[in-house]
């Protein structure tokens, strides 16, 4: 889902209205430039997580210069998600969309994410297995496998 209201997948049936406009009718760079999407995967490449941040544009408070100059691939899941963090509480879009976000997080770095998530006052929509976002959701839609024809 929130690969098609990202632009990534294309609609075969149907439509997605976001304000009203139709995903048809949504320009590109309307979407890069209100929507922060943070992927179930963590996307980085091959280089320094320095290298990373940089591309991403993410300033970080987090490690000094040693563990800026480490491959960010010997990072752990978990380590690289909270970089991705870094710019989802930096970001200023208008609607953020979150895949699965508590993935490889620890108990602490988990209650940071849902005390930033309760206090935005943005839209915010959370694709996630499990209902630890339940408390702060002004709205849930539970998505279940069915043997029925829509």
């Amino acid at each position: 889902m929130l690969k098609l209201l990202t632009g990534f997948y294309e609609m075969q049936e149907g439509e997605i209205r976001i304000g009203g406009i139709c995903n048809q009718d949504i320009r590109e760079e309307w979407i890069v430039s209100n929507i922060f999407y943070l992927p179930q995967n963590n996307l980085f490449l091959p280089g320094t997580v320095e290298e990373n941040l940089r591309l991403r544009g993410i300033r970080t408070s987090l490690g000094g210069d040693a563990y800026l100059r480490k491959n960010i691939m010997e990072l752990s899941e978990g380590q690289r998600k909270r970089l991705i963090l870094e710019e989802l509480y930096r970001t200023d879009k208008k609607i953020l969309l979150l895949d699965e976000p508590e993935n490889h997080l620890d108990r602490d770095v988990m209650n940071e994410l849902i005390t930033f998530l309760k206090n935005d006052k943005r839209t915010i929509i959370i694709v996630s297995h499990v209902g630890i976002f339940d408390s702060i959701a002004d709205k849930i839609w539970r998505l279940e496998k069915c043997n029925d024809a829509i």
